[in-house]
């Protein structure tokens, strides 16, 4: 018996034997529990960065067919001999010749008239802190010679793509609050909000929000924020990205309600109808239901 009990030992003990046999196996499937851990993240990376990816190539297909619409409108309603007349200059050009048998009306595509509406706003704003400018152009231009520049802009498709891993946690660390959506004739809206007390802060949640695939490939991400700076002062701001009328009308919402510190991203599906004004209404609603929810 003495002899058996030995020789089971050294069967489970020595340096082949089983037991050592046993732990081998176990270190290799936790090795492999590991690995097969690392794979599904990395996929599940992978897959969230495909769907990013299909979704900024259908907004920016959508976006060119918008585009190529828009052009076809305009040829059809400023023509002369199949010439687009979109630059002032070749159309005081035309008016001065005498022999033109008809009256040539400037036709500006959507965005450069809604350019011109928004750098009004900002001369306007401007003269009442006595500060003079000048709209030249698309620019609005300071005494001294400076252009404005918009301090938050519409993220850039390959800013969202080429967004670097630590960019992307700390995006993911942001909370905003969502609204309900609302759905009317095909077309869909729905509202996210955050606090924000910089431009820093309104950029890094417009970026979050444009960074998710459903709103990547949504038609209109509208950005509205008010927010009062280390200084006191209040400063606001809107960005339609191509809703024009929209973000002014959502500011204003904005300012009745006296909100501030915040910012507010109303995402639209557009459904192929056109609403007309409802559609604002529509969004000061979600966006109204999103700011509730910062502000209880």
């Amino acid at each position: 018996m003495n002899g058996v009990k030995e020789g089971l030992r050294e069967d489970l003990w020595v340096d082949d034997g089983l037991a050592p046999k046993i732990e081998y196996v176990a270190q290799q499937a936790e090795e492999t529990g590991q690995n097969l851990e690392t794979i599904m993240k990395e996929n599940k990376s992978l897959r969230q960065e495909l769907e990013l990816l299909k979704s900024v190539v259908i907004r920016m297909d959508r976006k060119v067919s918008e585009q190529e619409k828009e052009i076809t409108e305009l040829k059809g309603r400023s023509m002369r001999d199949n010439l687009l007349h979109c630059n002032p200059q070749s159309q005081r050009q035309l008016r001065q010749q005498q022999e033109t048998p008809f009256h040539v009306s400037p036709q500006y595509p959507s965005s450069l008239v809604e350019n011109r509406k928004h750098l009004s706003e900002l001369q306007k704003k401007y003269t009442e802190q006595k500060v003079e400018t000048k709209i030249k152009g698309n620019k609005l231009v300071f005494k001294n010679g400076n252009v404005y520049k918009d301090k938050v802009l519409v993220p850039r498709a390959e800013d969202v793509l080429l967004a670097l891993d630590e960019e992307k946690e700390a995006l993911g660390h942001i909370e905003v609050v969502t609204s309900e959506e609302k759905r009317e004739k095909g077309n869909r809206f729905i509202a996210n909000a955050a606090e924000a007390k910089t431009y820093g802060d309104v950029r890094k949640v417009y970026k979050k929000i444009c960074s998710i695939p459903i709103h990547a490939q949504a038609s209109y991400r509208i950005l509205v924020y008010r927010f009062t700076d280390k200084d006191g002062k209040l400063i606001d701001g809107y960005m339609d990205d191509g809703e024009y009328g929209a973000g002014r009308n959502l500011l204003k919402h904005l300012e009745e309600r006296r909100l501030n510190n915040d910012v507010c991203v109303v995402t639209r599906w557009y459904g192929g109808e056109h609403l007309g004004g409802m559609r604002f209404e529509l969004m000061k609603d979600v966006a109204t239901e999103a700011a509730q929810k910062l502000n209880p």
